[in-house]
């Protein structure tokens, strides 16, 4: 992966990448693989993902409705 990182930050143990201008290939030959503007990568331990999965206790938030 290639591209100019304009910005990263972490907050409780979970990273936040901004990208400008990728280039992913899945090796040294392949072609890139074409993205249009910027990238953001969010990755977190997964140390912290394992212990919920054993514990079961993934909940996901609810999601407010947004009307117009």
């Amino acid at each position: 992966m290639r591209g100019k990182l304009k910005h990263y930050q972490n907050c409780d143990g979970a990273w936040m990448f901004y990208v400008l201008d990728p280039e992913i290939r899945v090796s040294n030959y392949s072609l890139p693989v074409p993205i249009n503007g910027p990238l953001k990568i969010i990755a977190c331990e997964s140390k912290l993902l394992s212990m919920n999965v054993k514990d079961k206790t993934i909940k996901r938030p609810k999601k407010n409705k947004i009307t117009f």
